[in-house]
């Protein structure tokens, strides 16, 4: 009989995603954000298995990794895809962290190596991305980068590429940026809609979708 995964197929495609959670016995959705793989590093590390805020998982694995100094490994973390739709491969990142695990290696240095992983392969990402489009900016936005270390490791890799990086300064990186995006969005296509003749400019008392 095939296992799982043999009939799931890896990736798992979202219409057998119900097998892998019945075979778990807990609702586990998929999941694109890297939140989410924070949350999954600090739990088989000990650290935090669960959260009363959300970023509480990702903000104790990046104080964990910063007591490992100088660390420089770095897991296996290679780029999939084809046709320019690219994926990177976490499986063989998941089995050399848990062989550290199981080899005892000290959490702050399993962490710290997950963060290089991350910061690696994003980096030579977008890298690539930038030569095959002629691009030379490159702008880094999401709560993932209210981590110092990814935030930090991310300019400097693109920096070194020759690559102009820029961050928030005076918004938020995570959802707040998001928010005010959307209203600024809704507001430039009021203005282009009364500019246009299309609407109206809202009088006192008045209100407009």
């Amino acid at each position: 009989m095939k296992s799982l995964k043999q009939r799931a197929g890896l990736p798992v495609p979202w219409e057998r995603w119900s097998e892998v959670r019945a075979s778990l016995g807990v609702n586990a959705p998929l999941a694109s954000g890297m939140g989410r793989l924070f949350d999954a590093v600090a739990a088989l590390l000990g650290v935090r298995a669960a959260i009363t805020y959300e970023g509480q998982a990702a903000m104790t694995l990046e104080a964990l990794a910063a007591e490992a100094g100088n660390e420089q490994g770095v897991y296996p973390l290679p780029l999939a895809g084809r046709c320019g739709l690219y994926h990177l491969d976490w499986g063989p990142m998941w089995e050399a962290l848990l062989a550290d695990i199981q080899h005892g290696e000290k959490t702050a240095n399993v962490a710290r190596r997950f963060h290089n992983s991350v910061i690696a392969a994003v980096a030579d990402t977008a890298i690539m991305l930038c030569r095959e489009e002629g691009l030379a900016t490159v702008v880094l936005g999401g709560g993932a980068f209210q981590n110092r270390l990814l935030l930090e490791g991310m300019q400097a890799a693109l920096q070194r590429a020759g690559l102009q990086v820029l961050a928030a300064e005076r918004v938020p990186l995570n959802d707040g940026g998001l928010s005010l995006g959307q209203a600024a969005v809704a507001a430039a296509r009021m203005l282009m809609l009364y500019n246009a003749g299309k609407g109206a400019s809202p009088g006192r008392g008045q209100q407009r979708a």
